[in-house]
């Protein structure tokens, strides 16, 4: 009975000893998986402010191009540690190199019947969706703070996610008043191609 005893507070400790490591270990994976997320937050704002002008000006033929690359995401979706996480943020981890690609499709086919030389069409689009992103990037990055019990990430006086936040409400502003003028422009186009009946 001795033995079956010592056993068990042996196997106890180890149990708690295991579980204590899983929890420094998931802290310390989610403090690198914040600060890549968060990474790329901040490089997700710098494209949405970008309107392919440099200094306020175009290229030297007039054309808008853009000035800041493609943020890149420092998060690999096929690391293993990822399976200390509770599914729905592993699931989200797993799934955001997916996000990134759908977007990038539809900057992508924008960019294919965008007028020269601004391109106003895919610098919306190009926008719209890295605001996207960086709301998502910025939300994981939040969940997994909380998750390990890390104090927020602090702003200042200026936040970027305000900013991201601002920029993307004037562009879906922007586009419902685009959509309200063009609503108009075929109404009075059909009303001239029937003779205003």
């Amino acid at each position: 009975m001795e033995k079956l005893l010592m056993w068990l507070i042996e196997l106890l400790r180890e149990i708690r000893g295991r579980r204590g490591k899983n929890e420094k270990d998931l802290q310390y994976l989610c403090a690198h998986l914040v600060v890549s997320l968060e990474r790329y937050v901040d490089s997700c704002a710098a494209v949405v402010g970008d309107d392919g002008l440099c200094c306020g000006q175009p290229d030297k033929d007039g054309y808008h191009v853009a000035q800041v690359d493609q943020p890149k995401l420092g998060v690999d979706p096929y690391n293993q540690e990822l399976k200390l996480l509770p599914t729905p943020i592993m699931h989200a981890l797993v799934q955001f190199p997916r996000d990134i690609e759908i977007a990038n499709a539809k900057i992508d086919g924008a960019s294919e019947h965008a007028t020269p030389p601004e391109y106003e069409e895919a610098f919306e689009e190009r926008q719209y969706q890295y605001a996207k992103l960086g709301l998502e990037a910025q939300e994981l990055a939040s969940e997994l703070r909380t998750l390990a019990a890390m104090s927020p990430r602090e702003f200042g006086e200026w936040s970027i996610i305000e900013y991201i936040k601002g920029q993307m409400a004037g562009i879906e502003e922007y586009r419902i008043r685009r959509a309200e003028a063009n609503s108009k422009l075929w109404e009075s186009l059909r009303e001239t191609s029937t003779g205003g009946e």
